[in-house]
């Protein structure tokens, strides 16, 4: 939950170049339990607002067609931002607080992401076709994804257990037995 509010979301902002409330969501105290949660809500109200805001304020945004390149940028920069928090990110966030903020603020991260991805890839409407609006918005947000990832790389490796564990052993019958050292 901490890595999706003050890692993931400020990623985002930073690329649509919403910085001050990157800045205020990265400057967050940790988010360890409840209690955190609930301030961190606070703050992503406000980013919220601010990312729906950049996004709509993209020249033609209210007259486009439904159903126009710029369109398929919008949809493929959303989804993008929606999967660089990966699935293992999303279900960890609701094993972490399970309750309703915890809902909220994933919810609001991701619609922070998907805001402001968009707004990043808002250049695709200047392509005539859907197939080359995916293409340019793929590449608008290559550099996030690619900082994302390896962030959640480094997430997993601080997630993962960092004592040795002993293998088990295959005895003479090849059956897989507990070390003797663990088995007490």
């Amino acid at each position: 939950m901490d890595w999706l509010i003050r890692v993931y979301a400020p990623s985002w902002l930073v690329a649509a170049e919403l910085t001050g409330s990157a800045r205020r969501l990265a400057a967050l105290p940790p988010v360890a339990g409840a209690e955190e949660l609930h301030g961190a809500l606070l703050a992503l109200a406000p980013a919220r607002r601010e990312a729906r805001a950049a996004w709509s304020a993209t020249p033609g945004a209210s007259r486009l067609p439904a159903r126009g390149p710029w369109t398929a940028g919008r949809a493929v920069a959303r989804e993008a931002a929606w999967e660089s928090g990966g699935a293992a990110a999303w279900a960890a966030a609701r094993l972490a607080i399970g309750d309703i903020a915890g809902d909220r603020a994933r919810a609001a991260a991701r619609e922070i992401a998907g805001d402001a991805a968009a707004t990043v890839a808002r250049s695709t409407r200047l392509v005539t076709s859907r197939a080359a609006a995916r293409v340019q918005a793929r590449a608008a947000l290559a550099p996030t994804l690619r900082e994302l990832e390896r962030s959640a790389l480094a997430l997993l490796d601080r997630m993962l257990p960092t004592a040795p564990l002993s293998p088990g052993l295959v005895d003479g019958a090849g059956r897989w037995r507990w070390p003797a050292a663990a088995a007490s």
